[in-house]
C-alpha cells in the first residue's frame, strides 16, 4: 500500500482493467470508499475510457489506454497499483450487468465493497480489510450478510438458483 493516512487507513491505489459497466460500476464502488486514493481505468478503447470518466465524475478516477492482451501495454500501470482487479472476469453468465448492477445496488455501500472485492474479485479477507480499513471479523460478518441479503433478494424476485456465493474461504 502507498502509505497510511491519519488514524492508519490506507490508501490504495486501484487498477481496473476494463471501463465497460462492470469496470464503471467497480470504479464507482471504490471510489467512495473513505481509503482509496485513487482508481485507475484501463482499456484499450479510448471512447469506452472516455464514457467511464464522465460516468465516475470523481478526480480520484483516471483513465489510461493499455491492452491487457499486450502485457507490456500494464507494466506502468501495474507498478502504480496496489491491487488490479480485471472487470471482464467479474461478469456473471446467467445475469446481464444492469441485473448484476441491480442486486449489489440492494446491499450497503460496504456490503457491495465486499462483494466486489471478496466474490467477484478474488481478494482475501486479509487484503479487504486492509483496503477497506476494517478488522478481518467485519470482513466476514458484512460477506455473509451480503450473500443472505441478495439471496433474499432473488427470492423474492422468483429466482431459485444461487447466484452469487461465497467461496468459504476466511483466509
Amino acid at each position: 500500500m502507498r502509505g497510511p493516512a491519519r488514524g492508519g487507513t490506507l490508501h490504495p491505489v486501484f487498477l481496473v482493467l476494463g471501463a465497460g459497466r462492470m469496470g464503471q460500476a467497480l470504479a464507482w464502488d471504490l471510489v467512495r470508499q473513505p481509503g482509496t486514493r485513487e482508481v485507475i481505468l484501463a482499456d484499450a478503447d479510448p471512447s469506452a475510457l472516455d464514457r467511464a470518466k464522465r460516468a465516475a465524475a470523481s478526480p480520484r478516477v483516471s483513465t489510461a489506454r493499455a491492452d491487457a492482451s499486450r502485457p507490456a501495454s500494464l507494466l506502468p500501470l501495474l507498478r502504480r497499483a496496489d491491487a488490479t482487479v480485471s472487470a471482464e472476469a467479474m461478469t456473471l453468465e446467467d445475469l446481464d450487468a444492469g441485473a448484476v448492477s441491480e442486486l449489489l445496488d440492494t446491499l450497503t455501500p460496504d456490503q457491495r465493497a465486499v462483494v466486489l472485492l471478496r466474490v467477484l474479485g478474488g481478494f482475501p479477507v486479509k487484503d479487504v480489510a486492509r483496503i477497506l480499513g476494517k478488522r478481518e471479523n467485519a470482513i466476514k460478518v458484512l460477506q455473509h450478510r451480503a450473500i443472505n441479503a441478495l439471496a433474499r433478494t432473488l427470492e423474492r424476485q422468483g429466482r431459485n438458483q444461487v447466484v452469487l456465493a461465497g467461496d468459504g474461504d476466511t483466509r
